[in-house]
């Protein structure tokens, strides 16, 4: 809890007509709660808007400053 981490931006949320320049990872945002083993709740750090759904920690790397 509390570390800062990107999560990955999946082929039907990303911008239209990006081509390879795209972002692949959104963030930064900080670990909430740990909802069970390798599944977290996420809040963004610049607003402090909190995620809809938990995110897995495969689709999460660690966002160093």
């Amino acid at each position: 809890m509390g570390e800062l981490v990107l999560r990955k931006v999946f082929n039907k949320t990303r911008e239209l007509n990006a081509g390879k320049l795209r972002t692949n990872w959104k963030g930064p945002y900080r670990i909430t709660e740990v909802v069970r083993d390798g599944v977290n709740k996420l809040v963004k750090v610049i607003n402090g808007v909190p995620e809809l759904r938990p995110w897995n920690a495969m689709h999460l790397k660690k966002y160093h400053e």
